[in-house]
Order: structure tokens, then C-alpha cells, then sequence
């Protein structure tokens, strides 16, 4: 018998921006499993069930990180004006999973790496991307393993475990990168 997938989504409250609930679904049940004090920008989930949530608060504009068990937070950092990007992976290599945060100070576009400590997750490198915004992060397999930051201005590689990043691709003036999908070549058919 074959395992039904889950979906997790965040309902905003679209009056304030505040509140957002956190729903769970799975085999055409709803089930609200949280509510976020602020706007839920992006949802990502550990192989053990643990959520994290990255947004902001429009009250007193702070960027929010949330890390979910069941129902209960057990780890939150504001950071910066605003969160956007998130990415679940072993960042040192000791087996267990870390995270990195993608977010913005004004218009300074940085990503945060977090690494799970045993006891919780602490952030350990801000890397500053000069002149963008980090809008999402993603994984490729590009030869070698790499991180690809993107923005409204470019596409980036962050390399593992230097923190060095290198421009892959800048738009021209006046465009603008709204979207990208990163894809194993090795398995795309065409």
C-alpha cells in the first residue's frame, strides 16, 4: 500500500497580513495544525515532520523564522525586514539537517545558514549579496553540488563550505528575473 502525500499550506489572513493559519492536508482531510503571527511567505518540512515557516511581520517589520513539532514552536529568530527563501539540507556534513534562510535588511539581499546544534539551531554565517535580493534557494547538481541563490537581478552559486558565491547569470537593466526551476539534466528527457 502505497504512503498518501501531505500538503501543508498557509492560509493569510488578507485584511492585515498578521496571521497566518497553517493547514494540513492529507487523504481529503484539513487539519489546521498552527497560527503564525505573520505573514507565512514560504513552508518547508524535515523528513520527521518538523516545519519551518519563513515570512514577515508587517507590524514591526521584522523577518520571521518558525520551526514547528506538531503543534508547538520550538525554535524562532527574527531576522531582518523580511524572509523569504528556505532550504533543508546538511550544511557540515555530521548527519543532521540544517538550514539556510534567505532574506533582506532594506534592500540588501543575504542568506543565514543555521546549523542544528543537537539542542536547537544557531545561525553560524550571514553571507551579504551585494546590490539583490535573495528571493528563494534552491539545489542543483551542476557538476558538483551547489546552492543557487536568485533574485530579482541574478542567479548565484553559494559554495559549501567556503560561504563563497559567484554570479551564474545578471539580468540586463531594466529586467527582471521572476522565476526560475532548477532541474537534473541527467534525468530530464527530451
Amino acid at each position: 500500500m502505497s504512503k498518501m502525500g501531505v500538503i501543508i499550506v498557509a492560509v493569510v489572513d488578507s485584511r492585515t497580513f498578521n496571521k497566518s493559519e497553517i493547514l494540513k492536508i492529507s487523504d481529503h482531510k484539513v487539519r489546521k495544525i498552527a497560527t503564525a503571527k505573520f505573514h507565512v511567505l514560504r513552508i518547508n518540512s524535515f523528513e520527521d515532520g518538523k516545519i519551518l515557516l519563513t515570512g514577515f511581520d508587517p507590524r514591526d517589520k521584522s523577518g520571521k523564522v518558525v520551526l514547528l513539532e506538531n503543534s508547538s514552536k520550538i525554535f524562532d529568530v527574527d531576522l531582518g525586514n523580511r524572509t523569504m527563501g528556505s532550504l533543508i539540507l546538511d550544511v557540515n556534513g555530521d548527519g543532521y539537517r540544517d538550514f539556510l534562510i534567505s532574506g533582506l535588511i532594506f534592500s540588501e539581499g543575504f542568506v543565514s545558514v543555521f546549523l542544528n546544534t543537537f539542542s536547537g539551531f544557531r545561525e553560524v554565517k550571514r553571507i551579504k549579496i551585494p546590490n539583490d535580493i535573495v528571493w528563494d534557494i534552491k539545489f542543483a547538481n551542476l557538476g558538483k553540488e551547489k546552492i543557487v541563490l536568485f533574485g530579482p537581478k541574478g542567479i548565484y552559486l553559494l559554495n559549501l563550505p567556503n560561504y563563497n558565491v559567484e554570479t551564474l547569470f545578471k539580468s540586463e537593466d531594466n529586467y527582471y528575473l521572476s522565476q526560475i526551476e532548477v532541474t537534473d539534466l541527467d534525468h530530464l528527457l527530451l
